[in-house]
């Protein structure tokens, strides 16, 4: 949505300039057309002559036209408004005024009288803030605000499921979210850097045993195969089967005795941490 606000925000402004420039060239085609003699005098153009031919470079006149200014469609220009003249001759160029302006067509008109030909065009100062101050942004700005209200809520949506207490980060430096059940017993603190039990005290794990309850705790489904876990904890062992068996054998009775968890066994092809089902006594059973 930020990425369509931001095509449609172009997008106005492109056509904004459009407009603007359509309007400097029929408000200046409209005085032409009614005036064409008087539209320069002719002291002006002796005076261009003069600066040209000193100069001998092209020559532009800046004209603040109140006459063009007037018919300007949209009231917002004509105050910023102006005229650009020059006679075409040898060392006429068709050259555009710098940044900050918007301009419309050049128009050429011949004079009656002296057979001079006078190139015009129409500009108006205009910043780029400007321009889509006077364009619709009605549909960028909607698109915008339905992209802000979406971020809100996907940020709100995020906190609440994943709240800070639920983000931890191991020493090893990975970082996990625990989505392990609230009535799991089992916690990460990061004051401690240790798993805490159901009386939310330190578990005495050795650094294999810690090592594999932080992978299941990083696993989504709590649910690790042999392979995986042997990978990990002795990658440069061939068969460490046996070595598996006895460190899940020698974890299960710690992480049933500090927590309301245990690690199942799927015919020895994978192992799981899960909650314990509380009975009908009150008490937690296999």
């Amino acid at each position: 949505m930020l990425l369509s606000s931001l095509f449609s925000l172009h997008h106005s402004y492109c056509s904004a300039r459009d407009i603007i420039q359509e309007d400097l060239t029929q408000a200046l085609a409209s005085v032409v057309d009614d005036i064409k003699e008087d539209l320069v005098k002719q002291d002006t153009i002796k005076a261009y002559r003069k600066l040209q031919l000193s100069s001998d470079t092209n020559m532009t006149i800046v004209l603040s036209d109140k006459r063009f200014c007037a018919r300007l469609k949209n009231k917002n220009l004509r105050d910023k408004s102006f005229l650009t003249l020059s006679i075409v001759d040898e060392i006429y160029k068709d050259t555009r005024l710098g940044n900050n302006v918007i301009s419309g067509d050049t128009l050429f008109v011949e004079s009656k009288v002296s057979g001079e030909i006078f190139a015009l065009r129409g500009y108006s100062r205009l910043s780029v803030a400007s321009v889509l101050l006077i364009s619709d942004q009605r549909i960028s700005c909607t698109l915008a605000f339905m992209a802000v209200i979406w971020l809100a809520l996907y940020i709100l949506f995020f906190r609440k499921k994943y709240s800070p207490e639920k983000l931890h980060v191991f020493p090893d430096g990975t970082v996990s979210v625990n989505v392990i059940p609230d009535n799991s017993g089992l916690s990460y603190s990061e004051i401690h850097h240790s798993f805490m039990g159901k009386d939310n005290t330190p578990i005495h794990l050795t650094p294999m045993q810690e090592q594999l309850i932080t992978m299941f705790w990083n696993s989504p489904t709590h649910t690790l195969s042999k392979e995986e876990i042997c990978s990990a904890l002795w990658p440069k062992k061939d068969n460490a089967n046996e070595t598996l068996y006895t460190l899940i054998k020698r974890l299960k009775p710690v992480i049933e005795d500090n927590t309301n968890m245990k690690i199942t066994s799927d015919r020895g092809k994978s192992y799981s941490l899960v909650v314990r089902e509380l009975s009908d006594a009150g008490t937690f059973v296999s």
